[in-house]
């Protein structure tokens, strides 16, 4: 043990969050654009994938997809 830590076991990468972003509109002034969901749960993104108020891809439950 070093400093009293435990060696790390698994790698670890990166976290990149253009891979949770979903793919929003931006008007002129560069205000992002929220489509509502068909079923009135949540927004959709261009391609129609759930995203939530801060454009981060979600799943059915509103936990962030990762």
């Amino acid at each position: 043990m070093k400093s009293g830590e435990f060696p790390k076991i698994f790698p670890y990468t990166k976290f990149n969050k253009q891979i949770i972003q979903g793919e929003i509109e931006v008007n002129e002034k560069g205000v992002p654009v929220f489509k509502k969901h068909p079923s009135g749960q949540g927004f959709i993104d261009k391609k129609g994938r759930l995203v939530n108020i801060k454009g981060y891809l979600t799943d059915k439950n509103g936990n962030i997809v990762d």
